[in-house]
């Protein structure tokens, strides 16, 4: 970072990074000229540091995990009997449910998810999902998180003097090994 106090906030969500800048430019409305403030939502910030760690593995978007997610639902032989809005709705219902197994660190042990139909078709596409990241060598978003905490580990990340988060309800697992790992890089 190369502003002069070199500090960020982070956001939890894109509408309050946008709202933060512009409250700031209001206030600043009667200079003719001032610095635009380090403001990101977290996720941009952990795609941004991803792309300039220069890293050996492929950033999948949303739309391609979501993507991913729907081939692989759509092959199941359970699934293909139920309509395409039952589909759709499965999806989308996967796809958050891997990004929440992902934040809470939740174990992916087969014993796990035998209790019903529904959670054992979920851990039969989890693995054909996670198998599929592995041969296009590529991570999905909801394990940048952990990726960047690694990345700050093992010091490949420059890294403000301070940062301030602002709007995040919960701590999840995920985020707090973050926060660890930036605390044991003396961020603030």
């Amino acid at each position: 970072m190369d502003s002069k106090n070199n500090s960020l906030v982070l956001t939890s969500h894109s509408r309050l990074a946008n709202w933060l800048i512009l409250n700031h430019n209001r206030q600043q409305n009667q200079k003719k000229a001032w610095e635009t403030p380090n403001i990101l939502s977290i996720s941009s910030w952990l795609k941004n540091v991803w792309l300039g760690a220069w890293p050996d593995q492929y950033l999948l978007s949303k739309i391609q995990s979501e993507s991913l997610w729907k081939k692989i639902i759509q092959n199941d032989v359970y699934i293909k009997k139920l309509s395409v809005i039952h589909k759709e709705s499965l999806t989308g219902q996967a796809f958050k449910a891997y990004t929440l197994v992902n934040e809470y660190r939740i174990m992916l042990n087969k014993k796990n998810f035998l209790e019903t139909t529904e959670t054992h078709s979920f851990f039969k596409w989890t693995k054909e999902y996670n198998k599929q990241l592995l041969e296009w060598n590529a991570i999905d978003e909801s394990s940048l998180m952990d990726r960047i905490s690694k990345f700050i580990d093992e010091g490949k990340i420059n890294l403000p003097t301070s940062i301030i988060f602002k709007g995040f309800k919960n701590k999840t697992p995920q985020l707090q090994s973050l926060l660890d790992s930036l605390e044991r890089k003396n961020v603030k």
